[in-house]
């Protein structure tokens, strides 16, 4: 039943998305064609409710509220573990920040600063997640920690020289730091052996690699429907991480 609603909650906000991508290029059709131009006032009125963007800023909290639902639904369900509960919060107050760039203008001086503030929320994040997987690991191994991070690191690294050497000089530590405790996450939740922490972790890099990739070096095709559908499902596993016991390692969580 959890899994239903965490579907649902994030069907509503995606949803939402392809609604509006949707008026986008209807608008742009009836300005085309002659013969549709007579519904111009009725397509207008009808995208009203889904076009929350710099001209409708009023309607940008209904935005909001509508992407972080599903991570509180999810923080709801880990609330017997302190550490995810936080990190998922923190993560609905990173999902606002980055969500409010949407509603100023491009070039806005407090940009940088929301992406920023965003970036350091998920930052905290991963902390907790981190430091809630080295609180479960049931036993170090040498050869795990090879083999998650070894790849992870060379993973991490290259990716980052890639978009370090493409982003304002002031981002670029907040930036190096960010991948270095992804990359963390990543590592621990492999040593912890919870099978749903480490699909979890796995989606959050692919998430954050394409949001990354598609917001500057190149635009990535349906990025955002990519990025929010791994982001969604990454929290979900992280989550449900505190709820399953199945483990690659050891059979007590």
């Amino acid at each position: 039943m959890s899994a239903f609603i965490f579907i649902f909650l994030s069907l509503v906000y995606l949803g939402l998305l392809v609604s509006q991508d949707i008026c986008n290029n209807l608008e742009s059709v009836l300005m085309s064609v002659d013969i549709l131009r007579g519904f111009e006032e009725q397509v207008s009125s009808a995208c009203f409710l889904v076009q929350i963007n710099s001209d409708v800023p009023q309607l940008a909290p209904v935005q909001l509220v509508l992407k972080a639902l599903p991570i509180w639904y999810s923080a709801f369900l880990a609330r017997d573990s302190k550490l995810i509960l936080v990190g998922l919060l923190l993560s609905s107050f990173g999902d606002i920040f980055l969500e409010s760039l949407i509603v100023i203008p491009n070039g806005d001086p407090n940009e940088d600063q929301l992406f920023i503030a965003g970036l350091a929320s998920f930052l905290l994040a991963h902390l907790c997640y981190v430091f809630y997987n080295i609180s479960t690991i049931p036993k170090f191994e040498l050869r795990s920690f090879v083999l998650s991070a070894v790849p992870m690191n060379m993973y991490a690294a290259a990716f980052a020289r890639l978009l370090l050497s493409r982003v304002k000089e002031q981002l670029r530590l907040p930036i190096l730091v960010y991948s270095i405790v992804i990359a963390s996450m990543g590592v621990t939740a492999f040593l912890k052996g919870n099978r749903h922490g480490i699909v979890g972790a796995a989606w959050f890099v692919l998430s954050d690699s394409v949001l990354s990739y598609n917001k500057f070096v190149s635009p990535v095709p349906y990025g955002k429907y990519v990025v929010m559908v791994t982001y969604y499902l990454a929290q979900f596993y992280i989550a449900s991480s505190t709820l399953r016991k199945n483990t690659i390692h050891s059979k007590s969580d």
